[in-house]
């Protein structure tokens, strides 16, 4: 356990306790307060704000308890709480999910509906974020998620981070949890404060992890399944006008050693892989406008900049190489321009969704002779994808039972 995790939670945890506020009152009388609940709104499946039981098609969510409840470091436990949706692999931090028997470049994984490009069989995406910045995970499953274009024939996994709002009374909020656990034996630190205003919102989080291997129920230990990731995130929301609102989000997460029990298909299994450094960054712009003029409700255009890195170290792959290192950089640009309209009883939601991707690879081995050589085992890459979708919906005559 590393001395520095250790200390940071002992710390974390005493000002934990001496900032919780003294036990809410009960309201006077004793008077319970009638709750409504209300149906769960998703954004993917549609491309608008639409509940869960008006969405056809196989969709499925995970809440923030889903994600809170799971194990630490895998948001793909917590999407297989979804039916037809499995996790593999048996690396605690960025397991795979698979889709109805369908995985890797069949299932599109966005953040915040930003495209997610990697190219590796190692999955690390569900890695990319902090699980508690996490306020839900939606999949699209099958078809569809024909909505989404290229690699979407198994489906979608979109993780929506939490957010600020505008209120109409200025304050502020936040929440801090500190977390140890004994397997695997580390921490898990998280805090998060917004500002909340009429005109604007400004959300500052950060969250770190630092695990040891995992041990089974056998008190054997799973070698090479420790990791440690830290993450930051900006996020502000600008209101300009009636009806006319700026989101803006920066995010940085960076990960160190992490394990990868069970190696590479591609590898011997007693070659060991690991991320000595692995990371990913976001920027993106949004802004809405809720026309309300004539059948147009609404013009969205969403802008973001994608760039993960990933730094691979394989231990022994074969008898004439000691360590054998790939490196790739995945960068994508994209937009989004999307209006929705209401003609009539029908809604009809058309835009067009553009992105363009470059990865850039190297490959270096270090062979037991002493000897160092370098070569490309894959081509460096420019991806152009265009893609437009008008879709409808409204009324619904059904037959039969």
């Amino acid at each position: 356990m590393r001395t520095r995790s250790l200390t940071l939670a002992l710390l974390s945890a005493l000002a934990l306790c001496c900032a919780l506020p003294a036990p809410l009152l009960a309201r006077p009388g004793g008077q319970a307060q009638n709750a409504t609940v209300l149906d769960e709104i998703i954004v993917t499946a549609r491309g608008m704000a639409s509940s869960l039981s008006n969405t056809p098609g196989g969709v499925g969510v995970a809440s923030e308890r889903d994600v809170l409840l799971e194990p630490k470091g895998s948001l793909a436990f917590a999407a297989a709480r979804i039916p037809g949706v499995f996790h593999g692999g048996d690396s605690p931090w960025g397991q795979a999910i698979n889709i109805r028997g369908l995985s890797g470049s069949s299932v599109v994984f966005l953040i915040d509906g930003k495209r997610v490009n990697t190219a590796t069989e190692i999955n690390a995406q569900m890695g990319f974020v902090q699980p508690r910045d996490v306020e839900r995970i939606e999949v699209l499953k099958g078809a569809v998620s024909a909505l989404y274009g290229s690699g979407s024939l198994g489906g979608v996994v979109n993780v929506i981070t939490k957010k600020g709002s505008f209120s109409r009374e200025p304050g502020l909020t936040g929440e801090v949890s500190q977390g140890f656990s004994t397997n695997t034996e580390g921490v898990d630190s998280y805090g998060r404060a917004a500002y909340e205003s009429e005109n604007l919102w400004v959300q500052l989080s950060g969250g770190l992890r630092d695990h040891d291997d995992y041990r089974g129920g056998d008190a054997t230990t799973m070698t090479n399944s420790g990791y440690a990731d830290n993450q930051g995130r900006l996020a502000a929301g600008l209101r300009w006008g009636p009806g006319l609102t700026t989101e803006f989000q920066a995010l940085a997460l960076e990960a160190n050693e992490v394990g990868i029990p069970g190696g590479s298909a591609s590898t011997p299994a007693t070659a060991p892989v690991t991320y000595p450094r692995t990371g990913n960054v976001m920027l993106s712009l949004d802004t809405t406008w809720d026309v309300d003029a004539g059948w147009l409700r609404t013009l969205e255009l969403d802008t973001y900049y994608m760039k993960n890195d990933r730094r691979t170290r394989i231990e022994k792959p074969n008898a004439m190489v000691r360590e054998l290192r790939p490196v790739a950089s995945h960068e994508t640009m994209g937009a989004k321009l999307q209006a929705v309209a209401t003609p009539g009883a029908h809604t009809l939601v058309a835009g067009a969704d553009a992105w363009r991707w470059r990865m850039t690879s190297d490959r270096t081995y270090f062979r037991t002779n002493g000897t160092i050589a370098h070569d490309d085992p894959t081509p460096n890459a420019t991806m152009t994808s265009l893609w437009s979708s008008p879709r409808t919906t409204g009324p619904c005559i059904r037959t039969g039972p």
